[in-house]
């Protein structure tokens, strides 16, 4: 089960980014004076307590609009409390209460969410003196904090994981995630217009998705069951990543839309790359995120037919040697227009779904370690250190526990010596491996 969901909520220019980089410690959303800088949900991941969740910052909500910017804007925030789990309100302790509060209010009340409503701007203990007015939104306690400062968010952070707990808040709503099962979750991820609406729609047979040439037009990730061979699987199409851009000369990066949601429950993505194009800033951070994740991958490098025959080995090759930081995935020619690669490049995330819950035993894994001892001995050896064995605890990904008496001086180079002992004799391709050497 993937983790719960905090979304932060308000209208423009309340300080709902600024509390989320003060949540997250460091400076990810744009925080601007500019009212409605922050676009898209953005996301993060918080430990508070022990309890660790997802923390979602959106743009400011603006009623009745007829702006198409800010017609995404409301569509992003309506999806955001559809599904989290618990929503931090952000009000201005400065300005009091204001229409637009109370619309945003019943908004979340459709929602049925739990709510924290959270009174930013209270700089001080004089400034608590406005608190009162808030008990008119109907939201509860009014928590005072300053999100700039620091002041109060601890506390609000306590009052949230009190509530997880108290009211098992953070279980996951069926209607929008599924815990892992048998079937395996497949999540579409790459940046926007490399065609991944479009390979939805050819696998799927039916315009399920709308198509644009506009970079992210994909506004939320939406979970389509098939079947592929005889077997059932989840298939999850996400907007992938904004490309950051410029806006009145002075503002850059808008907010960019996650992978983290998807990626949080599915088992093996597949990464979608354009092969007209060289690869990205872009490319690569989100397949630091599959990596990071601990997810399968398959890489499709999509729009084949756009691509010469004889140019494919040297495309096959640039995207291999650049993303190497992976763990081996294999990787399809695909093509939207054609068909091509898509049906091959899905059986095979299958493939890694059932290679990522594979399990090794105890003897395989001592000759294994046995031949690897023999054929490079571990650094150090020569000053005590000694590895005695290893046992598998746990899949998706697999990870393994290797028993030392000094845990701290595995140098990182002979863990990556022993995954690629791993994977020449029991496979795991395009799954990362996890070993955490312990204390015998």
């Amino acid at each position: 089960m993937g983790l719960p969901i905090v979304a932060i909520l308000g209208r423009p220019n309340v300080g709902k980014s600024s509390l989320f980089n003060r949540i997250l410690r460091k400076r990810i959303a744009i925080v601007e004076g500019t009212p409605g800088v922050t676009r898209d949900r953005n996301y993060g991941e918080v430990d508070w307590g022990g309890f660790s969740f997802l923390i979602v910052d959106t743009g400011g909500f603006i009623p009745k609009t007829e702006e198409e910017r800010e017609i995404l804007v409301n569509d992003q925030i309506d999806y955001a409390v559809r599904e989290s789990d618990l929503v931090i309100f952000v009000v201005d302790g400065k300005e009091g209460p204001h229409p637009l509060d109370f619309d945003l209010v019943e908004l979340v009340r459709k929602k049925g969410k739990s709510t924290l409503l959270a009174v930013n701007k209270v700089d001080n203990a004089r400034g608590e003196e406005v608190l009162s007015e808030f008990f008119t939104l109907g939201l509860g306690t009014p928590h005072p904090i300053s999100a700039l400062q620091g002041r109060g968010v601890g506390d609000l952070l306590d009052e949230l994981v009190s509530l997880f707990r108290k009211e098992g808040v953070g279980r996951r709503n069926s209607e929008f995630r599924t815990p892992h099962s048998v079937l395996p979750r497949i999540a579409i991820v790459g940046r926007p217009n490399v065609g991944k609406s479009s390979i939805v729609n050819k696998i799927l047979g039916e315009d399920r998705l709308i198509v644009d040439p506009v970079p992210g037009t994909t506004r939320d990730s939406i979970d389509t069951h098939f079947r592929l061979n005889g077997k059932e699987v989840v298939l999850v199409d996400t907007a992938g990543l904004k490309r950051k851009t410029k806006m009145k000369g002075t503002l850059e990066g808008l907010s960019t839309l996650r992978t983290l949601g998807s990626l949080e429950r599915c088992d093996v993505a597949l990464f979608v790359l354009d092969g007209t194009e060289t690869l990205t800033r872009q490319d690569k951070r989100i397949a630091s995120l599959i990596q990071d994740r601990g997810k399968g991958a398959v890489l499709a490098i999509n729009k084949a037919d756009q691509i010469e025959e004889e140019d494919r080995e040297g495309i096959w090759f640039f995207f291999q040697r650049e993303l190497d930081f992976l763990a081996s995935p294999p990787i399809h020619f695909t093509s939207a227009v054609t068909g091509e690669g898509i049906e091959n490049s899905l059986l095979t995330t299958i493939e890694i779904y059932e290679e990522a819950g594979k399990e090794v035993g105890p003897t395989e894994l001592a000759e294994v370690l046995v031949e690897a001892r023999r054929k490079h001995p571990p650094p150090l050896s020569g000053k005590g250190l000694r590895i005695k064995q290893w046992r598998q605890k746990g899949v998706r990904p697999p990870k393994f526990l290797l028993y030392t008496n000094q845990p701290d001086l595995i140098p990182p180079t002979y863990l990556q010596y022993l995954k690629r002992k791993l994977r020449e004799r029991f496979g795991f391709k395009g799954i990362p491996i996890e070993i955490k050497p312990v204390k015998m």
